[in-house]
């Protein structure tokens, strides 16, 4: 018995020969022990046995095992032998002797080269094999070329095919390759092509003296295969050995048929259309794209773009840096550029990329593999409607590609209504809805298919309605979710998770047991930190959102843009609720306007801060106001003061012997109110009692728990008011008569002077002295002045006056005392009413009997708000006191004549009407 190796014909890797033994005794043996050694070789021949051999493997009767794998490395050319020898643990007889092999094989170093039609290439690289490639239905003859690089002759000895299409033709008895020469008509090989077999593969058997070697032979239509798909298709992977089908299931592979023309369909004038065209090598040999050309269509109508190849396995076989442009408007040639902004890619590669005109292909598809080219349509340089039809060219070495093209304009345009889709305000919890209406320009009807935005907080439905023609039509309905962006506003409305699950099983368990939850500090500190989110969120912009979405049409691509803002969670109509002005000792209510803007039930409740907890609120509150930029809140951090004593719940009914309880110091015992508003409802929370204790505006915060915004804070502000009756000075009183603002409180009289100066005083002097000499009296009377004063309302409500008295400084009022000391007041005993702001005049008499240089009195004015006493003075010149003086007591001296001869002018002017009276009547 004796195991070859055969010959060798490398030396650069180890040979391997398999020991399989049968064993023919009645038991199971089991192999103790293996050993080889060489014989006789040339030196540094070395033969050993691989790592999966070894003993104890069991040989059960009549079945052939494998026990050793042999390998040899020849040390050179020539003879070696070898003996391997296999010993079992059987008990008797011959089997306990050691089973001897002989091993034998042969070096000759080199390789043997076939080729068809022409000499193989000399490479060191190894066997280059080429397959010899046939077309289906065509009869062919080739001659078959051999070379070797051994040392010694080569003798062919057999040439077969197996495939029945071909057979050998001529095959000498004696044909002997010399070393370095090569034999180029060793023999002839037909094939006579059947009717079904059209892509397959065969091999051409040649054995020598020395080595043997197959060439392969692939027979195929050599035609590439494409399909057209309207958007981008995924790299799909071709198999040339698909698995067979299930039962009851169609088979359908890349190569089942042509994918049709290429059909833009209609587009507008100004646009622009791709189609996706994947080539499909389905033959079992590369195919060669040497040439794109375009037919039909003007300079840059059409365009192809080699976008992305593919093996069979799915990989990319070469690095393509950037689209390739293969053909733009070409009318009788073919390009190869990069596309702006990519680079050129190398030729090289199982499939490679070239440039036209040269000997490398534009394109080398491998069996298997798929090109992927985008074809573009642009009619931005088309004025009318039309049709244009045309071809694209694809030659390959085997076959000339021909698919038509075409495609239509459609003059007129798509618009939305409105251009600009104004969402609103929404925040996490919230989604806003609105629905997208276009009109058509066109002049035939235009489907609407998509609309998308590659933001995903906008989600929009889409119909796929046709819009007719000038006509409006309802095509999708745009939902903006803030919560979808992924960048943290969900964790604007998320409370503490320590206390999120308490808060929920304390709804479910409300109906059975109302537990009070009072506020608790950690939802105070997650609250900061929402604050800090929010500031954040606004300073990369992220609340105002603009978007352009796209829209796609079977004629046209058109766009149409959406903004929406991302609000800060509130449940309350307004983050202000202002109480209004009360007067200081009295008090009123107010409540708190919600809103569910949701699409489920909210549940909400009113929870008032400790009054620790309201001092920690009011250290951030202003700094908080000023960073969201709500303008009510932050005129109402400006102009009020923190006083959150004002402000509080009413009574329980237990509670008779308090009016309420401020914020801060509710009973812990005092169960709380839980309001539930259905989707889109409106409802009034809490009742506040506003109870101010000083006049201004005072403000606290409250705060409004619920399961959608988790914690709402509002700012309560109340005006602490009154009437303030004030006397505005002479420089007011003008701005007042001309209409200006007036001025402020410090400006106001204190005093009511009446200061007469010395021509004033002059002028009654003289006409005092005229009325003594019989002149014509006149009113007031010379030493009678009136000096007109303005009254104004300075306080924040009304203020209605009562009456008025006049009397000496410190003494008591008199109601109906109207005057003293030479003062009197017209209007004390009237009762009018002073809106805030509003003026009213009030006229002071003095009149003067010029004893003293300076004259007081007291104005005591009672009104709604108590009194208010104004100091009367009136100044006069003292160097003109004695001449008045005198003019004064001449005049009340004169008064009993004048008085005489007034009623004797009056009996005469009696008796003279009389006499005219009876003269008439005779």
């Amino acid at each position: 018995r004796e195991l070859s190796f055969g010959t060798l014909t490398s030396r650069s890797s180890p040979a391997t020969l398999p020991v399989t033994v049968t064993s023919y005794t009645e038991a199971p043996l089991v192999v103790s022990k293996i050993f080889v050694k060489l014989e006789k070789g040339v030196e540094g021949t070395e033969l050993f046995l691989s790592d999966d051999s070894g003993m104890g493997r069991v040989l059960h009767p009549s079945i052939p095992r494998t026990i050793a794998t042999i390998q040899c490395i020849p040390g050179g050319e020539g003879d070696f032998v070898g003996t391997v020898s296999i010993t079992t643990n059987a008990t008797g007889g011959r089997a306990r002797r050691p089973l001897d092999v002989t091993i034998a094989g042969t070096a000759h170093f080199g390789t043997l080269r076939a080729s068809f039609d022409a000499p193989p290439i000399r490479s060191s690289d190894g066997e280059k094999r080429e397959p010899a490639v046939f077309l289906a239905g065509r009869s062919d003859e080739r001659v078959l070329s051999l070379t070797h690089s051994f040392s010694s002759p080569v003798r062919l000895q057999h040439a077969e095919v197996s495939d029945p299409s071909f057979r050998v033709k001529e095959l000498q008895e004696d044909i002997v390759v010399q070393p370095g020469w090569a034999l180029e008509n060793a023999l002839s090989l037909v094939f006579a092509p059947n009717a079904t077999a059209t892509n397959y593969a065969a091999a051409l058997l040649l054995v020598t003296n020395v080595t043997s070697t197959s060439v392969p032979l692939v027979v195929t239509e050599g035609r590439l295969r494409h399909l057209v798909h309207a958007s981008k298709p995924d790299p799909v992977l071709f198999s040339l050995n698909p698995p067979a089908p299930a039962e009851g299931e169609a088979q359908e592979l890349p190569d089942a048929g042509m994918g049709g023309p290429i059909d833009f369909e209609r587009l507008g004038l100004g646009s622009s259309r791709v189609r996706h065209l994947q080539l499909v090598n389905p033959t079992p040999v590369s195919v060669s794209l040497r040439g794109c050309f375009l037919r039909g269509f003007g300079t840059a109508a059409v365009r192809v773009v080699l976008d992305d190849v593919r093996d069979q396995h799915g990989t990319p076989p070469v690095a393509l840096h950037g689209s390739v442009v293969l053909g733009a408007g070409l009318e009788g040639g073919s390009a190869l550029r990069p596309s702006a902004g990519a680079e050129q890619p190398s030729p090289g590669g199982s499939s490679s990329l070239g440039s036209a005109g040269g000997p490398v292909p534009l394109l080398l598809l491998e069996p298997g593999s798929s090109a992927f080219l985008r074809v573009e349509v642009n009619t931005s340089l088309s004025t009318v409607a039309e049709r244009k039809e045309g071809s694209l060219e694809l030659h390959t070495n085997y076959e000339k590609l021909v698919l038509p093209l075409s495609y239509e304009t459609v003059q007129g345009n798509l618009s939305f209504v409105p251009a600009v889709v104004r969402v609103g305000l929404a925040f996490p919890g919230v989604v806003v809805r609105k629905l997208l209406t276009a009109q058509s320009f066109y002049t035939q009807p235009v489907t609407v298919a998509a609309i998308t935005s590659p933001d995903p907080r906008f989600v929009i439905r889409s119909l796929n309605v046709s819009v007719p023609p000038g006509g409006r039509a309802k095509v999708g309905e745009l939902i903006f979710d803030p919560t979808l962006g992924g960048d943290g506003v969900h964790r604007l409305t998320s409370g503490p998770p320590s206390l999120n699950a308490r808060l929920t099983r304390r709804y479910e368990e409300w109906s059975e047991s109302p537990v009070h939850m009072p506020l608790e500090a950690a939802e105070l500190e997650a609250l900061r930190n929402r604050r800090q989110q929010w500031a954040l969120l606004k300073a990369r912009a992220g609340t105002d959102l603009h978007q352009r979405l796209h829209v796609e049409t079977d004629l046209a691509p058109a766009s149409l843009t959406a903004r929406a803002t991302v609000a800060w969670p509130q449940i309350v109509a307004s983050p202000v609720l202002a109480c209004g002005a009360v007067h200081v000792g009295s008090s009123s209510t107010c409540s708190i306007d919600v809103r569910n803007r949701a699409a489920s039930p909210v549940w909400v409740e009113l929870l008032l801060p400790t009054e620790e907890q309201a001092e920690q609120a009011e250290a951030e509150q202003e700094e908080w106001v000023l960073k969201r930029g709500h303008r009510d809140s932050v005129q109402a951090i400006k102009v009020a003061s923190a006083h959150h004593a004002a402000f509080g719940l009413p009574k329980r009914p237990a509670d008779k012997w308090q009016d309420s309880w401020p914020l801060g110091r509710t009973p812990q015992e005092a169960p709380p109110k839980l309001h539930l508003i259905p989707p889109g409802g409106e409802a009034r929370i809490g009742s506040i009692r506003f109870s101010p204790t000083r006049l201004g505006a005072v403000r606290s915060t409250v705060y409004l728990r619920s399961n959608l915004t988790w914690l709402d804070e509002v700012l309560i502000v109340g005006d602490g008011g009154g009437g303030r009756l004030a006397v505005l000075s002479e420089a007011s009183a003008a701005k007042a008569e001309r209409g200006d603002p007036i001025g402020t409180a410090e400006d106001d009289e204190g005093v009511l002077r009446v200061t007469l100066s010395s021509e004033e005083l002059a002028g009654a002097e003289s006409k005092l002295q005229a009325l003594a000499a019989g002149g014509e009296s006149t009113t007031p009377l010379p030493h009678v002045f009136v000096k007109s004063f303005t009254l104004t309302n300075r306080g924040n409500l009304n203020l209605r006056v009562d009456w008025m008295s006049v009397q000496p400084a410190g003494s008591p009022a008199r109601q109906g005392s109207c005057s003293h000391g030479g003062f009197s007041v017209a209007e004390c005993a009237s009762s009018f009413s002073l809106a805030p702001g509003s003026l009213r005049r009030l006229d002071v008499v003095y009149e003067a009997d010029f004893r003293s240089e300076l004259a007081t009195a007291e104005l005591e004015v009672h009104s709604s708000t108590g009194t208010v006493t104004f100091p009367l003075e009136a100044r006069l010149r003292q160097h003109m006191l004695p001449r008045c003086l005198s003019a004064l007591r001449t005049y009340e001296r004169s008064r009993p004549l004048l008085t005489t001869r007034s009623l004797l002018t009056a009996v005469c002017l009696v008796l003279v009407t009389y006499c005219a009276a009876r003269i008439v009547h005779l």
